[in-house]
């Protein structure tokens, strides 16, 4: 007895006269026949609408098929090309649009047309890799913040701080900020709210050149935080006191360590050693009683 030839026909004749019996489970034929639900409900679909003519195969071939872009214009882009070789399609596309050309072609078919009048070289274009840009979906979800070097002015060194957005910093490239414009979901007030503390936490206001008061005692902390309140807040460790500059930890203090963090007993010291307090060892912050800075800071 000769084997039953099935082919893609009579197989999906099969699926729909059984998806058609009363108490069909569609998903369980689709793993049956080996196909997904959406091939599936698709011949479904079509045996519904036309009947057994609906399952035959369709043409593949494209409804619209492209047309070449006319000589005049191919012409332009290589006019552009040649007066700004490292231009690639999508800028020349956006500048060809800026110009007030009508039916610039897609950036791709401008990529083609530099690559059939060799104007691509393409070992060159096969070294550049693409690399991951971070670009969120709205503006200021996520700000980028870098120091970029410094450099000499009249008045001495600058020192470049950059902020870039990352949704709006790519706008630069092909569209001016304005047009990428949203209002900020977060409120920014002209006057800061004053900074609070609960109530159980000791407060200390940083005097000048950066030094707090507790128990009698002086410690030194960064000179930015003069002026601001800071808290005291007890850690794990048996004496130890956390910094708080609003809810971030600035430094750690330890108060019963042995008097030598006060001004004047540094100074003392100082003058009894000969040794300035600028030569002291980071490992030595502890014997002045701040006992750890953040990196950050």
């Amino acid at each position: 007895m000769p084997w039953t030839v099935c082919d893609a026909m009579s197989e999906r004749r099969e699926f729909v006269a059984l998806a058609g019996a009363e108490g069909a489970n569609v998903s369980e034929l689709c793993r049956r026949f080996s196909i997904s639900r959406r091939v599936g409900y698709k011949w479904l679909g079509r045996y519904e609408a036309e009947g057994e003519s609906g399952l035959a195969e369709r043409s593949r071939r494209p409804r619209r098929s492209p047309q070449p872009p006319p000589e005049a214009m191919e012409a332009k882009v290589l006019e552009l090309r040649q007066a700004h070789p490292a231009w690639g399609g999508r800028k020349l596309r956006r500048r060809l649009s800026d110009l007030g050309q009508e039916a610039v072609p897609a950036a791709s078919t401008i990529t083609e047309i530099l690559r059939r009048h060799g104007r691509l070289d393409e070992a060159e274009s096969a070294s550049h890799k693409p690399f991951t840009r971070f670009e969120r979906a709205a503006p200021n979800d996520l700000w980028q913040m870098d120091f970029k070097g410094h450099f000499a002015i009249e008045q001495g060194r600058c020192h470049p701080l950059t902020v870039l957005d990352d949704h709006s910093r790519y706008a630069l490239e092909l569209a001016v900020p304005a047009s990428r414009y949203a209002a900020s979901p977060r409120a920014f007030p002209e006057v800061l709210a004053p900074i609070e503390y609960a109530p159980e936490l000791a407060v200390r206001k940083v005097r000048d050149k950066g030094e707090l008061s507790y128990q009698g005692r002086t410690f030194k902390l960064p000179k930015a935080f003069k002026g601001y309140p800071v808290a005291l807040r007890p850690t794990v460790h048996d004496g130890e006191l956390d910094v708080l500059f609003c809810q971030h930890v600035i430094a750690r203090l330890n108060p019963r360590v042995p008097e030598t963090n006060s001004r004047a007993s540094l100074n003392g010291r100082r003058q009894r050693e000969g040794a300035s307090v600028l030569s002291r060892e980071p490992d030595e912050l502890t014997t002045l009683g701040v006992t750890h800075v953040p990196a950050h800071l």
